[in-house]
């Protein structure tokens, strides 16, 4: 759930995290995670956060295991 609003009374939202998993969701999970870090940063411009921020990410590097 996303709540904050930036000093424009903006929500960063579903509609923010879905644009940016199609943009950068490929790529490795450390810079995807310093990339949304990065983004989020720029969004609330230094706004305060009423809410603490919880980014919880992974990298499936083969969904079913190795075939071998």
């Amino acid at each position: 759930m996303i709540e904050n609003e930036n000093a424009n009374g903006e929500i960063w939202g579903e509609g923010f995290l879905r644009r940016y998993l199609k943009k950068h969701g490929r790529k490795d999970v450390s810079i995807f995670m310093k990339k949304l870090i990065e983004d989020i940063r720029l969004f609330y411009a230094g706004h305060p956060l009423e809410d603490d921020v919880t980014v919880v990410a992974c990298q499936v590097t083969s969904p079913f295991g190795s075939t071998e």
